[in-house]
């Protein structure tokens, strides 16, 4: 009887082929004419049923997830929007104050000093505010020497000045939690000291401890809660006291950087 020439396949993954040869040919596999080359497992009937179950399930998730960014999307546009341009802010700072006065190291420590101050502010027109500002600045004398037109010690002299400041600051609108803001205006000044201890001439100055100047200032503020930034600012000031102009080299402004926090309230 002759070889057989037909390809069978058997159900069980054991099952093989007989070749004409008599080889066992493995499972899958069929090299005689008319037998298929390779094998293939038939495919699982497609369960929709299952599918429509699986994108019943996953369609709450998804909902739910933008929910979320809808919410998130919302509570930012609110927290730089709602509160872009508040009508109303107040804070305080603290910073550095060098003094422009010549020859002020001649009597007093260093031109350098500690500057505390305070600010508030009210919009006026769009995002233009009149802002108000208050600075101290106080300085001890040297702790040895003796004045030559008095012959007091210089330990005696007491440095302090205070100055309020009206003007306008433009601030962009605040789209994000960082921005910056500019200003200027008025500044009037009021410096207390030893009239035995002055660098002014007593006798032939005018005996005002009063005066006036301007100010511009340059700020960065960061935002770290919608009614609540804090900021670093740079003042550059002008004035004179005892008659005397700012621009003489008798100015008693100067250079101010400080670091605050603002509270905007409504």
């Amino acid at each position: 009887m002759p070889p057989s020439t037909s390809c069978t396949r058997s159900g069980s993954p054991a099952d093989s082929l007989i070749s004409a040869t008599g080889w066992l040919m493995p499972l899958g596999f069929c090299s005689l004419p008319g037998c298929s080359i390779g094998y293939t497992e038939k495919p699982k009937p497609f369960n929709k049923r299952c599918q429509t179950h699986r994108k019943d399930k996953m369609r709450p998730i998804v909902l739910f997830f933008l929910l979320l960014i809808s919410l998130a999307v919302g509570l930012q546009a609110q927290s730089f929007s709602a509160f872009s341009q508040p009508r109303f802010f107040a804070g305080g700072s603290g910073g550095l104050f060098r003094i422009s006065l010549d020859d002020f190291t001649s009597i007093y420590t260093s031109r350098w000093g500690v500057s505390p101050g305070g600010a508030a502010g009210v919009r006026v027109y769009k995002n233009n505010y009149l802002v108000g500002k208050y600075r101290t600045f106080n300085k001890n004398g040297k702790p040895s020497g003796i004045a030559p037109h008095s012959g007091l010690s210089l330990s005696q002299a007491d440095w302090h000045e205070q100055w309020i400041a009206v003007g306008v600051r433009i601030q962009p609108p605040l789209e994000s939690r960082g921005n910056s803001y500019y200003g200027f205006g008025a500044v009037f000044y009021r410096v207390e000291e030893d009239e035995n201890l002055s660098l002014f001439d007593m006798q032939n100055e005018e005996n005002r401890n009063t005066g006036s100047g301007f100010y511009l200032e340059l700020g960065l503020q960061y935002f770290l809660h919608p009614r609540t930034a804090g900021f670093f600012e740079m003042e550059i000031a002008s004035g004179g006291i005892r008659g005397r102009t700012g621009f003489e080299g008798f100015s008693v402004g100067g250079f101010r950087f400080a670091l605050g926090l603002l509270i905007f309230l409504f």
